[in-house]
């Protein structure tokens, strides 16, 4: 029996237990890999994939290869929205539940924990640029495994608390996603939810009493919130369209020219 993790570098998705034969459109990486992932801004930000000194359990250090025949192994996926997932599968409950996987962030940008249990990415001038979404963890049975995320030092760690009566696999999985993706800005649900209540989801987006289609943004975004959705909005230039408050991350001139609500991938 197999424990699966997955790690993943912007905002977390939701997503459907793996199957045991792996992940579909993923392909093997190994201990010591770096992985990139691509902010709003066009910034490179990448992570290391865990080796045996960033892998713990308790305060033991088990090696990646803890069975004869079933060593922990890895697997990176590229969504289509730009996410970048990594998943772990791990051998049985001896293996590790801590992984550490070491960041590297450009010069000035910073890291900053929301209460949903997502992590944000801001740039240099403290624009939000991407995040770490909010962790998951299933059980074999569907069940949910309590799993958290969290930065420590120059790392990030995710602890998967499962037990030697955990029904294995465990499926785990944090996300990267940009954001800003072929025209589109998608909020997550924490920004979604910002916006329903009438607060700023960003300081350079439209305010939430401005109108589209006969109804405030906050209206559209709280039946969102209802209906277990998030808000995106098409992006590009052409009249009529919603401009954009001074600090947006996308080019001169740009502005909204549609919104609708999407499911999945970063709304999460």
């Amino acid at each position: 029996m197999k424990v699966r993790s997955r790690v993943a570098l912007t905002t977390i998705a939701m997503a459907a237990i793996l199957p045991l034969g792996g992940v579909a459109n993923a392909a093997p990486s190994t201990p010591g890999e770096e992985i990139q992932g691509t902010g709003t801004d066009g910034s490179q930000i990448s992570w290391q994939i865990p080796n045996d000194g960033l892998a713990k359990r308790g305060g033991a250090t088990p090696s990646l290869d803890t069975l004869p025949g079933a060593s922990t192994s890895f697997d990176t996926k590229t969504g289509p929205n730009g996410e970048v997932s990594t998943t772990i599968t791990i051998p049985d409950a001896a293996a590790p539940s801590r992984y550490e996987f070491p960041l590297n962030l450009p010069a000035g940008f910073t890291t900053d924990p929301q209460e949903d249990g997502s992590i944000t990415v801001n740039n240099a001038a403290g624009l939000p640029v991407g995040s770490f979404a909010k962790p998951w963890a299933t059980d074999a049975n569907g069940g949910t495994i309590s799993t958290s995320l969290k930065v420590e030092g120059n790392s990030l760690v995710q602890h998967v608390d499962f037990t030697e009566e955990t029904a294995f696999p465990v499926t785990a999985d944090p996300s990267w996603n940009w954001g800003w993706v072929s025209g589109h800005i998608y909020l997550n649900k924490h920004e979604t939810g910002l916006m329903a209540v009438g607060a700023g989801a960003a300081s350079w987006l439209p305010n939430p009493g401005a109108m589209w289609g006969g109804r405030t943004l906050a209206a559209i975004a709280s039946t969102a919130t209802a209906t277990g959705q998030c808000v995106q909005f098409k992006v590009g230039f052409g009249l009529g369209g919603l401009p954009l408050l001074p600090g947006s991350p996308l080019p001169f001139g740009a502005g909204i020219l549609g919104v609708d609500y999407y499911s999945g991938g970063y709304c999460s």
